[in-house]
């Protein structure tokens, strides 16, 4: 059972690097002129729906009838594995995240999170976050959704 997980974790990060390196520049062109976030998260959300039944991943997410419609919302979730985050964007979605900020340092992906809306979090200042909240609140009525894991650093 190790090997399979081992062997799926890796599959996914394999996929998921391949697309970055291949498909991100040019995602990124087609956003960077048209600066459309929505189209964005389309995207992200159609490759987990392509990417996790290929891996044979099938989830199963309860309470989904409790997202409110037509106003915006924070999501709070427990981080549970490395694909929580590609299957909020999958089932859930326009949703950006509360990331930790070295995250944000990593070419092209950090200027995705950036995109989307997500907000760094410095896990080693915690005076540097004083101002997470106000951030969130703007975002929110710019239209954004956030989930936040709170069991977090």
């Amino acid at each position: 059972m190790r090997l399979k997980n081992f062997l799926l974790a890796f599959i996914f990060f394999a996929s998921i690097s391949i697309s970055f390196v291949i498909v991100a520049p040019f995602l990124i062109l087609a956003f960077g002129i048209t600066m459309q976030r929505n189209k964005a998260i389309v995207v992200g959300s159609a490759f987990f729906k392509t990417l996790l039944p290929i891996l044979g991943i099938h989830p199963i997410v309860e309470g989904k009838h409790n997202i409110p419609k037509g106003r915006n919302f924070v999501l709070l979730s427990n981080h549970q594995s490395f694909l929580d985050i590609g299957v909020l964007l999958h089932e859930v979605h326009p949703i950006a995240f509360l990331a930790k900020k070295e995250l944000f340092r990593i070419p092209i992906f950090g200027f995705v999170l950036r995109f989307i809306g997500c907000i760094p979090i410095d896990r080693a200042d915690r005076r540097a976050n004083e101002d997470i909240a106000e951030r969130m609140a703007i975002n929110i009525k710019k239209g954004f959704n956030y989930c936040v894991y709170p069991e977090g650093t």
